[in-house]
């Protein structure tokens, strides 16, 4: 059987290595790599680093912005470019809101540093060296697959299925489908 796994640790292991690497710096200005990176404040968009993004202490509240993303046609960019509309929960750096945005926003730094997108670096540095040749981030990629489990919900105290969302775009916030 198949199931979804948290991949939030993945976005800052992949950053790891690209710090180990020497590509990348952990207080390295998110500007540097995405210079339409822009939030609540002009001053907070220019200190803002991956170190930030990675800790959730931006200033956004917790679960703020997933509006934007969820089931929505939007490239990652385009995502990006609305987070200035997000209000600030705390003072830049002084308080927690665990943000998918910000994983969003990693994701594309990711690709801006390697030239793959995040799907490409998570299936050729950890996915693949590990064997786990059962794990995708493509729904394409199911069928060919086989064998797996498909999302449900609670309704009327009853399972039921409901459709798969397409995470691909924006999977560094989650988006893997692995088996156990």
């Amino acid at each position: 059987l198949e199931y979804i796994v948290s991949t939030w640790s993945l976005p800052s292991a992949m950053m790891a290595m690209l710090v180990q690497e020497g590509k990348i710096k952990w207080d390295d200005k998110v500007k540097k790599y995405l210079p339409y990176f822009e939030l609540y404040d002009p001053w907070v968009s220019n200190e803002t680093t991956i170190r930030d993004l990675l800790c959730h202490r931006v200033g956004l509240g917790t679960f703020s912005g997933d509006i934007i993303w969820y089931k929505s046609d939007l490239l990652a960019e385009e995502i990006i470019k609305r987070v200035k509309y997000l209000p600030k929960q705390f003072d830049f750096r002084s308080g927690y809101g665990y943000s998918n945005v910000m994983y969003i926003t990693a994701g594309e730094i990711i690709k801006k540093v390697t030239g793959k997108t995040w799907i490409e670096n998570v299936q050729q540095r950890i996915l693949y060296p590990l064997a786990m040749g059962r794990t995708t981030c493509s729904l394409k990629e199911l069928d060919k697959l086989g064998n797996y489990a498909t999302p449900h919900a609670l309704e009327n105290e009853k399972n039921i299925p409901i459709p798969w969302t397409n995470w691909e775009e924006y999977a560094a916030l989650g988006g893997i489908i692995s088996s156990a």
